[in-house]
């Protein structure tokens, strides 16, 4: 990290801790996974580097996306859309994080 280089915490909008570091993934990270947990969907130029049959849990906005999830099927990788499985009730403070960062619960201080 440089001196210039951005704190990797931050706290963001309405208190939220924010983690400012992206991660990026190399081809041989996720070529032999059969599960693959990310926080946004593969973008169609990453879809080349699962292998076929991988299941792929993330925050998928399937809305409006029919390109993207076309493209996932057709690459044979399977998804699960975090945002659309239940939740029980004890569970909705821990919500889904609004920035990109690490999969963990983000409650307002």
């Amino acid at each position: 990290m440089s001196p210039s280089s951005p704190a990797p915490y931050q706290v963001g909008p309405a208190g939220f801790g924010i983690y400012s570091r992206r991660a990026t993934v190399s081809a041989d990270a996720v070529k032999d996974a059969d599960i693959v947990i990310k926080v946004k969907r593969p973008e169609v130029s990453e879809l080349g580097k699962y292998k076929r049959g991988a299941l792929v849990i993330a925050i998928m906005d399937p809305y409006g996306n029919d390109a993207a999830l076309k493209a996932m099927a057709d690459a044979g990788i399977s998804a699960f859309a975090m945002e659309l499985m239940p939740r029980i009730t004890r569970a909705q403070v821990y919500g889904r994080a609004v920035e990109p960062g690490p999969i963990s619960p983000a409650i307002a201080r």
